[in-house]
């Protein structure tokens, strides 16, 4: 992810989905922070959906009971690898 139009198809993939709470996008280091009640499968699919290959860095600490759900709500880091995939 080098470009804003990337950032921005990444985003539209994952703003406003059930469970995603939080995104911040850094495209100088290729890397979208995640905080939602999802879990690292289904983040992954969603960024995987734009063709970008998603590659978990870490996952934060998480919450119970902080979301509109009840449930965990947990931060997830990811980093863009390689050239757009498609299926």
């Amino acid at each position: 992810m080098t470009c804003e139009s990337c950032a921005e198809k990444v985003r539209a993939a994952l703003e406003g989905k059930p469970g995603v709470s939080s995104i911040s996008i850094d495209v100088g280091k290729e890397e979208v922070l995640v905080e939602a009640s999802l879990t690292s499968a289904e983040v992954q699919s969603l960024i995987e959906s734009t063709g970008r290959r998603a590659v978990l860095k870490g996952i934060g600490g998480s919450e119970r009971g902080v979301n509109h759900t009840g449930g965990e709500k947990t931060q997830s880091q990811w980093k863009f690898c390689g050239k757009p995939r498609f299926k």
